[in-house]
């Protein structure tokens, strides 16, 4: 081909990049471009992905060659393009049957005609080689400096095109990306809309049953029926934390642990929930402290290993390591810094997924499974309590034999903090000091108020955040402790805070609510508010906490 035609392909493969052509498509019409300039030779690019060779285009090679050196890893002694994909140089073999470099797949090449090889790695901007240009030819022989030039255009060409394709792909992750953000972000949104209401009627369901079961004597047939409501309410209350998780909406309740005792006690729970029980692997290794929410990260091993079971697995795997995450993987994971972590890895040998499944398989609401027997956001709780830990996911799955799951906790070097002692009655009761309670949900002031009348309290009980500061600005020395609900339709619990505050500076304050967000909490701390107390846990949780507060002044 003279040179204008030469010059001529070079510009429609520059096209092809400009209009956005598949990667194999602009690979291929390279190929064919150099191999246009002789009959004598056949040409190939091979990509280089995790140190291995990979296909990209060998239209004229044959195809019994080609998926023979697909997947080869790279190294000095691998091949013309083997090596020079590894040392980064080019590789001009003139004789393959007496090339060392060829030792171990000579015999290949050669049983399909090929006699000669020249390869050249191919660079991004910043030296990392991306693939390998090669020439095959079918007679040994050494290159001209023309055949030479074709080589420089090629590879300047495949690395513009590899260039562009790398652009698209993070283009297209970090478009997924936001995709994935906004969509969490409605459907926090969403959850964060009824979780208040929902928890103001779970907080009283459990503030009644609380009441009620202390007002009955012992042996009472009704304390079995309070225990089953009792049991629907704390799995409703679950499933608004579930809810709150996948949306990343809820802070983990986080303390010091290790890992070890909540996977195995996750397994106990696992063998009694499955139909058919997979063989189970340990390999739970010293990995040192994380700072997680342990009832959080024991939902992350009930997910992921009945995910696996239900892949339809006969083995299962599981182990605890400790790992440096450096420089490196850091960039390969957006959720990965560099340091220490803990990795549980959790692995089977059931159905896989494809790669296109891979890419959905945190998105809440999407399941694998036949309608009416998967919900679609267990993989969601548990990408969200992973990320919500500072922690980061990685999946590897292969159709037909199985999938590993590794999820990266940061590790701690505190020492585990000592198990704190339970609070009993008698730790909570009150002396006769006067509290100041305020919601605008009657039941919750009801509940309360019964509450902590019988732990020794003077309660003051309000629905209406108005009248509870006039009350309190007509004698705001009678009351020792204010306890207000965040989020009320006629003024929040910030505003009450902040002026019961300019009445009385030095009196503790409680907040209450049923959704709770960091936002929330900086404007809380602004005012002086140490202190909140989740909806659904209210019953249980204000007693002592009123007690350690009082016993502070």
């Amino acid at each position: 081909m003279e040179d204008r035609s030469f010059d001529a392909a070079r510009l429609e493969v520059l096209e092809a990049i400009a209009r956005g052509q598949p990667l194999s498509v602009v690979l291929e019409q390279i190929v064919r471009s150099i191999e246009a300039q002789s009959t004598s030779m056949a040409c190939s690019i091979l990509l280089v992905s995790g140190g291995r060779l990979r296909h990209g285009a060998a239209p004229s090679l044959p195809r019994g060659y080609v998926e023979a050196i697909d997947g080869v890893e790279i190294g000095p002694d691998v091949g013309s393009c083997g090596t020079a994909a590894w040392g980064g140089e080019a590789v001009i073999v003139e004789d393959i049957a007496t090339d060392p470099r060829w030792a171990r797949y000579g015999r290949v090449a050669l049983a399909h005609g090929l006699c000669a090889c020249w390869s050249t790695p191919i660079f991004s901007p910043d030296r990392e080689v991306l693939a390998t240009f090669a020439m095959y030819f079918h007679a040994p022989r050494r290159p001209t400096a023309e055949e030479l030039a074709w080589v420089d255009a090629a590879t300047h060409l495949a690395a513009i095109a590899l260039g562009r394709s790398r652009v698209e792909a993070e283009r297209a992750r970090l478009e997924a990306q936001l995709r994935q953000a906004q969509k969490m972000q409605s459907l926090g949104t969403l959850a964060g809309g009824i979780a208040h209401d929902f928890n103001n009627v779970l907080a009283a369901i459990a503030g009644n049953v609380s009441v009620a079961k202390k007002w009955l004597s012992d042996g009472h047939p009704a304390h079995e029926l309070l225990d089953n409501v009792d049991l629907a309410r704390r799995r409703a209350t679950d499933l608004v934390r579930r809810i709150l998780t996948f949306s990343r909406d809820e802070a983990p309740r986080r303390e010091v642990i290790r890992l070890q005792p909540i996977v195995e006690e996750a397994l106990k729970l696992l063998g009694s929930s499955l139909t058919s029980r997979p063989e189970i692997v340990l390999d739970l290794a010293e990995a040192g402290a994380v700072l997680a929410d342990a009832n959080q990260i024991h939902q992350v091993v009930m997910n992921l290993a009945t995910n696996a079971a239900h892949a339809g697995a006969r083995r299962l795997a599981i182990s605890l390591e400790r790992v440096d995450v450096d420089a490196e993987a850091a960039r390969r994971s957006a959720s990965l810094r560099e340091g220490p972590y803990v990795r549980l890895s959790v692995e089977d040998d059931g159905s896989g997924m494809d790669a296109a499944t891979v890419e959905r398989i945190f998105e809440p609401f999407f399941t694998t499974k036949a309608p009416g027997l998967g919900t679609g956001l267990g993989l969601a709780v548990v990408d969200g309590i992973v990320k919500g830990h500072g922690g980061a996911l990685d999946v590897e799955s292969w159709p037909g034999k199985g999938t590993r799951m590794s999820v990266y906790l940061p590790a701690v070097v505190e020492e585990l903090a000592g198990a704190a002692a339970g609070d009993d009655e008698d730790d909570q009761r009150g002396h006769g000091e006067h509290v100041l309670y305020v919601d605008d949900e009657d039941a919750l002031v009801f509940v309360a108020t019964r509450t902590l009348e019988r732990l020794g309290y003077r309660v003051s009980g309000f629905n209406s955040a108005s009248r509870a500061l006039e009350a309190f600005r007509s004698r705001p020395e009678v009351y020792d402790v204010v306890v207000t609900d965040f989020a009320m339709a006629e003024m929040s619990g910030l505003e009450l805070t902040s002026a019961i505050r300019e009445a009385r500076p030095d009196i503790p304050v409680i907040v209450t609510s049923g959704y709770w967000r960091p936002e929330q909490e900086e404007a809380a701390a602004a005012l002086g508010v140490r202190d909140v107390v989740c909806k659904p846990d209210l019953a249980l949780g204000l007693g002592p906490l009123l007690r350690r507060r009082l016993e502070e002044r």
